[in-house]
């Protein structure tokens, strides 16, 4: 953690001013959630989603029933799409040809979506000044930003964040962004995987940290596990919070006292159960997918549920069974001499909803998703745990969020 003289000049930071919250990379919104767990007023002022799968669910949990009469045709608004650089796959921005495909009702939601949701879309085209910075005095702004993290990791090849010709390189257009603002964000919250600061990326990260000291922030990072906020998961992320020239201490930590079965859905239907023959193709998976041959028990606890769902969805799920008590291997539990290859197992991949428990999503705010299931598997994998970030945003605003991180608990667990 980077600290310095303030930590000594300073207490720690307080934050008593209406907030008004930022949300770039904004995925469905679990900052705003957590601000909504912790039954904090705030304003949601502006946000920055690209990816249209993401827009729609920020949409579908936050402003569920707001409505914008919207008199275009579909070339109208597939071209409207293109001009903002909205994206089909989180990797690149849609083709007009792609979008001039989609339906009058998708192209009509997603155009709704952006309006109503103030979304400013493509990163590469904000301008400091669109992000309407202005009467800091009377006003908090916290700006989040959990930028793109595949090329931090082993399945991004590594390439790093050394320049925004890589997705993970699009944190220097939070620089740049910054740097046009006239009135900057008094509080800065960065998420993003621990490997933002390995050795590969540390001189990149420790970059960042002095262009955020020059404009005039103190940097704080560390990280943190979700299982020692209350959630059945190990992720462990790198959480930075920048201060204008104050001080801040990470939240304390909770026990963990929940298992798997905790999250488990009471009634679930067959399509997430295995057949036979998906569990023998499954064991024969290569080395490197080997964490994705076990089979979590009662009492396990769910490593990192990734977005890897997305399009496939027997790659990268949680494979559960609530018959065996811990981790088991699945070739172990494998008749090979398969009497019929169709029949269903008792082992099963965790169901969409049990996804975004485990990510601290109330049932109530998940259920509000309309799409479908592989979608649903890369929101949930691709996100920030609430629970976490109620712990960092309760610190900044001084109030109990271990009471409240208990209360969302209640509601998670059957």
């Amino acid at each position: 953690m980077q600290t310095n003289i303030f930590d000594y000049l300073y207490k720690d930071y307080k934050i008593h001013k209406p907030i008004r919250l930022i949300e770039l990379f904004a995925g469905y919104g679990s900052q705003s959630l957590a601000l909504d767990y912790l039954g904090v007023e705030y304003e949601s002022h502006k946000i920055c989603e690209w990816a249209i799968p993401s827009i729609l669910a920020y949409k579908q949990i936050h402003n569920e029933y707001d409505i914008i009469r919207l008199d275009m045709t579909r070339e109208e608004l597939a071209q409207k799409l293109f001009e903002l650089g909205v994206s089909l796959d989180y990797n690149k921005p849609a083709e007009l040809k792609q979008l001039q495909r989609k339906s009058l009702e998708y192209l009509r939601n997603t155009y709704e979506a952006i309006l109503v949701t103030k979304n400013q879309v493509n990163i590469m085209n904000i301008r400091g000044k669109d992000l309407k910075i202005t009467d800091t005095d009377a006003y908090e702004y916290i700006m989040t930003y959990s930028f793109p993290c595949q090329d931090l990791s082993l399945a991004g090849k590594s390439k790093g964040m050394s320049d925004n010709t890589t997705r993970s390189g699009l944190l220097w257009e939070v620089e740049r962004i910054l740097l046009e603002c006239d009135e900057k964000p008094q509080v800065l919250i960065m998420e993003n995987v621990s490997a933002v600061h390995n050795n590969k990326n540390i001189n990149d990260f420790e970059k960042w940290q002095k262009s955020l000291v020059d404009m005039g922030y103190t940097n704080f990072y560390k990280d943190l596990n979700a299982k020692d906020f209350g959630i059945t998961q190990k992720r462990v992320r790198t959480f930075m919070v920048s201060i204008l020239d104050k001080t801040y201490t990470f939240p304390k930590s909770i026990q963990l006292k929940t298992t798997i079965k905790d999250f488990e859905c009471l009634s679930v239907d067959k399509k997430y159960y295995l057949t036979n023959q998906q569990l023998l193709n499954i064991s024969k998976w290569k080395a490197q997918q080997k964490p994705l041959k076990t089979v979590l028990g009662v009492n396990s606890i769910v490593q990192t549920i990734t977005a890897r769902g997305a399009g496939n969805m027997h790659s990268g799920m949680v494979i559960y069974s609530h018959n065996f008590k811990d981790v088991t291997n699945i070739t172990d539990k494998l008749d090979t001499n398969l009497e019929n290859e169709n029949k269903l197992s008792n082992i099963r991949y965790i169901t969409p909803t049990e996804a975004f428990r485990l990510m601290g999503v109330k049932d109530f705010d998940s259920n509000k998703i309309k799409q479908n299931d592989n979608i649903k598997y890369h929101l949930a994998g691709d996100s920030i745990v609430t629970t976490v970030l109620m712990a960092v945003f309760g610190q900044l605003l001084g109030i109990d969020y271990q009471q409240a991180i208990e209360q969302l608990l209640q509601e998670l667990i059957i």
